[in-house]
């Protein structure tokens, strides 16, 4: 529950934060409806602060420093006075961004700077020993994401553009050691979406299938804004082992106008998501639902619906 940890003054546009924050951390039995409760004094940083390993629940958050605390599940107890067990208390670095994601047992953060170079620290923390390794990336990580127990990161640098967008750069580290596996850098397009559920990856045979939403890096009436507000395109990555190699993009042929959004193309309800059922592979741009094939470096379109045409406007 948010008890307040940030306090918004409109009249002079700034954000006064509190530095004792307490609050409290509910766990809901979905099958018994049964709520217990337990103390805390951070707040989480995001819906990807929360992970469970065993009987234990991992939480990160800040108040004056960034924390990582675990809970046992005996906390739940609302006549419990035991707080969460500290796990590391590390100083908030001032980067322009934070990303962060639990996979298995490491906890991995991405620190951004923008300044000459564009770069993003990777941290990777074993929650057992509480062993620690960095790495660097050349490119301001827009997205990290889970892929096959590994870290998929993606984004971009304008400084080895010209100043522009004009490709995105995906890498794949491995959490334990925070070693980069494979890297590529997709020229000509940029991400229309850095929502978690707009990415999805299976493992179909022996290759590992990555789909990203994209739109064209450069738009005659968008200029580099990949935010603009027209549904996303589908581009797919990966191979076998850990290659992300490019397979081929899913273009949608509706026009602007036929697909605009009826609300918001940017929100959760947007219009474009890859998704597998099965072994087979899904693009949904807009109106439109498509099937593709992938058979080695092969790619191409199997079927391909407008699913609005038949309700009129």
């Amino acid at each position: 529950t948010d008890l307040g940890f940030s306090v918004y003054d409109s009249m002079n546009d700034n954000v006064q934060y509190l530095d004792d924050y307490e609050g409290k951390l509910f766990r809901i039995n979905i099958e018994y409806f049964v709520v217990d409760e337990t103390d805390i004094d951070i707040v989480p940083i995001n819906q990807f602060s929360f992970h469970q390993l065993g009987d234990e629940l991992y939480l990160l958050g800040e108040n004056t420093d960034l924390e990582l605390v675990k809970i046992p599940g005996r906390y739940f107890d609302s006549q419990a006075a035991t707080r969460a067990i500290p796990v590391m208390i590390t100083e908030k670095q001032n980067s322009w961004q934070f990303k962060n994601r639990f996979i298995n047992d490491h906890l991995v953060m991405v620190h951004s700077e923008i300044d000459e170079t564009e770069t993003s620290l990777i941290e990777t923390i074993n929650l057992n020993n509480v062993r620690k390794h960095q790495t660097t990336l050349d490119y301001i990580v827009d997205r990290i994401e889970i892929v096959g127990g590994n870290a998929f990161t993606s984004g971009y640098n304008s400084s080895t553009d010209d100043g522009d967008y004009e490709g995105m750069y995906v890498s794949l580290l491995n959490p334990k050691y925070a070693s980069v596996l494979s890297e590529n850098y997709l020229d000509g397009i940029v991400e229309g979406e850095s929502r978690s559920h707009a990415f999805n990856s299976r493992q179909i045979g022996g290759d590992r299938i990555i789909g990203l939403t994209s739109k064209p890096a450069i738009s005659e009436q968008y200029g580099n804004d990949y935010y603009y507000d027209e549904p996303s395109e589908i581009t797919f990555v990966g191979g076998k082992s850990h290659n992300l190699n490019l397979y081929g993009h899913v273009k949608r042929k509706t026009s602007d106008e036929e697909a605009s959004c009826e609300v918001s193309c940017d929100d959760w309800y947007g219009n474009t998501r890859p998704f597998f059922i099965g072994d087979r592979i899904f693009a949904l741009s807009g109106f439109e639902l498509i099937e593709v094939k992938i058979e080695g470096r092969e790619f191409y379109e199997l079927d391909r619906v407008e699913y609005n045409k038949y309700q009129g406007n």
